[in-house]
């Protein structure tokens, strides 16, 4: 019989796929991470292969279209990955009868409330990303008895594409950064969703939809904090 796998990742070429993959070794867990040509989540096929020969005690889709502004462009692509993608992961897992892992955002909601969200508010998403997501957690939710949703937010950690990279560099570059000051969002360090995820799917009593996300500031002072430890003036 072949050595069972603890967690079969798609998506793990993405910052937070990387960050997991490196959390899980560190815990001494065997994670199997095909690059995306391999796992592409829009090859149902590909997708159920890969779940029947990995046998993974959990099968976690770090898989998605994230450019927000891409995504009003070019819909059909964003909810092929972010619908039906996580319809072929989350249907490859309930054939296993073991738990799937969607990764969502907080653009399921419209970001008028004046209060941080929690899980039981309802969504309401105002753009072709977020539509896309909250159809890809309904999606998975009702194919899998065992799933677990996590909206994450403002994600930063590796790689020189998130807010923090950006504003790092655009205050070495410029010396200071011009910024809206009417945002709120909470910054999340892709290590800590690593190691929240793996304490998630280690508790079988947590379901519904955790939120993996830290209190919440207004951009400009995220901004002001990140110049600042730049050593830049804002």
């Amino acid at each position: 019989m072949a050595k069972r796998t603890d967690i079969l990742l798609f998506g793990g070429s993405g910052r937070l796929g990387e960050a997991v993959v490196l959390e899980a070794k560190r815990q001494g867990m065997a994670v199997l991470a095909p690059p995306s040509a391999e796992s592409d989540v829009r090859n149902k096929r590909s997708v159920a292969a890969l779940a029947e020969s990995a046998l993974p005690s959990v099968v976690m889709n770090c898989a998605g279209y994230v450019d927000v502004d891409g995504a009003e462009r070019e819909p059909d692509r964003c909810w092929a990955v972010n619908v039906a993608g996580a319809v072929n992961v989350a249907a490859a897992a309930a054939h296993l009868e073991i738990p799937v892992v969607y990764l969502s955002t907080d653009f399921v909601f419209d970001g008028t409330k004046q209060a941080p969200y929690d899980e039981d508010d309802v969504p309401g998403p105002i753009s072709e990303y977020g539509k896309s997501k909250l159809e890809g957690e309904r999606a998975t939710a009702e194919l899998s008895a065992m799933s677990f949703i996590v909206r994450t937010s403002a994600l930063f950690g590796t790689g020189d594409r998130d807010f923090v990279a950006t504003v790092m560099r655009m205050a070495s570059e410029r010396g200071r950064v011009d910024i809206v000051d009417d945002i709120t969002t909470s910054p999340t360090h892709v290590a800590d969703v690593a190691r929240n995820l793996l304490r998630l799917i280690r508790n079988e009593s947590i379901r519904n939809l955790p939120h993996g996300v830290f209190r919440g500031l207004q951009l400009v002072r995220i901004r002001s904090r990140i110049v600042r430890a730049c050593g830049s003036r804002s």
